[in-house]
Protein backbone atom coordinates (compact mmCIF):
# COMPACT_ATOMS: atom_id res chain seq x y z
CA UNK A 1 0.00 0.00 0.00
CA UNK A 2 1.17 3.15 -1.10
CA UNK A 3 1.26 6.54 1.54
CA UNK A 4 -1.06 8.19 -0.58
CA UNK A 5 -3.31 5.52 -0.50
CA UNK A 6 -2.89 4.82 3.62
CA UNK A 7 -3.79 8.76 3.47
CA UNK A 8 -6.92 8.84 1.92
CA UNK A 9 -7.75 5.45 4.21
CA UNK A 10 -7.24 7.08 7.07
CA UNK A 11 -9.02 10.45 6.22
CA UNK A 12 -11.95 8.62 5.13
CA UNK A 13 -11.94 6.82 8.11
CA UNK A 14 -11.42 9.93 10.31
CA UNK A 15 -14.54 11.81 7.99
CA UNK A 16 -16.74 8.95 8.72
CA UNK A 17 -16.06 9.19 12.17
CA UNK A 18 -16.48 12.75 12.56
CA UNK A 19 -20.07 13.47 10.67
CA UNK A 20 -22.31 11.40 13.25
CA UNK A 21 -21.65 13.51 16.31
CA UNK A 22 -22.08 16.69 13.84
CA UNK A 23 -24.98 15.65 12.26
CA UNK A 24 -26.60 14.65 15.55
CA UNK A 25 -24.84 17.95 17.31
CA UNK A 26 -28.17 19.42 19.53
CA UNK A 27 -30.79 16.63 18.64
CA UNK A 28 -31.77 15.46 22.00
CA UNK A 29 -31.86 17.19 25.29
CA UNK A 30 -29.22 17.60 27.64
CA UNK A 31 -30.36 15.05 30.51
CA UNK A 32 -27.99 16.83 33.44
CA UNK A 33 -29.52 19.97 32.37
CA UNK A 34 -32.82 18.81 32.30
CA UNK A 35 -32.86 16.77 35.63
CA UNK A 36 -30.56 19.58 37.99
CA UNK A 37 -31.03 22.63 35.88
CA UNK A 38 -27.33 22.78 35.23
CA UNK A 39 -24.17 21.08 32.72
CA UNK A 40 -20.67 21.24 33.14
CA UNK A 41 -20.04 22.05 30.09
CA UNK A 42 -22.03 24.77 28.94
CA UNK A 43 -22.24 26.58 25.73
CA UNK A 44 -19.84 23.79 24.60
CA UNK A 45 -22.76 21.01 25.17
CA UNK A 46 -23.43 19.30 22.79
CA UNK A 47 -26.69 18.38 23.70
CA UNK A 48 -30.04 20.76 23.79
CA UNK A 49 -30.48 22.91 26.71
CA UNK A 50 -33.97 23.25 26.16
CA UNK A 51 -36.93 22.84 23.58
CA UNK A 52 -35.42 26.03 21.85
CA UNK A 53 -31.93 24.55 20.55
CA UNK A 54 -33.43 21.19 19.53
CA UNK A 55 -32.57 20.80 16.03
CA UNK A 56 -34.12 18.11 13.59
CA UNK A 57 -32.63 14.89 12.40
CA UNK A 58 -33.12 13.83 9.72
CA UNK A 59 -33.65 10.01 9.41
CA UNK A 60 -34.47 7.07 6.83
CA UNK A 61 -38.17 7.26 6.53
CA UNK A 62 -37.92 3.42 7.90
CA UNK A 63 -35.55 4.18 10.60
CA UNK A 64 -37.38 2.15 13.81
CA UNK A 65 -40.83 1.38 11.86
CA UNK A 66 -40.83 -2.45 12.68
CA UNK A 67 -40.98 -4.31 16.49
CA UNK A 68 -37.53 -6.06 16.57
CA UNK A 69 -39.10 -9.65 16.01
CA UNK A 70 -36.53 -11.58 18.37
CA UNK A 71 -36.99 -8.81 21.24
CA UNK A 72 -40.72 -9.92 20.51
CA UNK A 73 -40.20 -13.67 20.44
CA UNK A 74 -37.62 -13.92 23.21
CA UNK A 75 -37.76 -10.15 25.43
CA UNK A 76 -34.23 -9.99 24.71
CA UNK A 77 -32.05 -7.86 21.80
CA UNK A 78 -28.15 -8.11 20.94
CA UNK A 79 -28.81 -4.21 20.05
CA UNK A 80 -30.77 -3.58 23.24
CA UNK A 81 -28.87 -0.22 22.97
CA UNK A 82 -30.95 1.11 19.61
CA UNK A 83 -33.70 0.57 22.02
CA UNK A 84 -32.90 2.95 25.01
Amino acid sequence: MTTITTHIIQTSQTDNNSKTPLQRYKTELCRSYHETGFCKYGEKCQFAHGYHEIRSLNRHPKYKTVLCRTYHCTGYCKSIKDLI
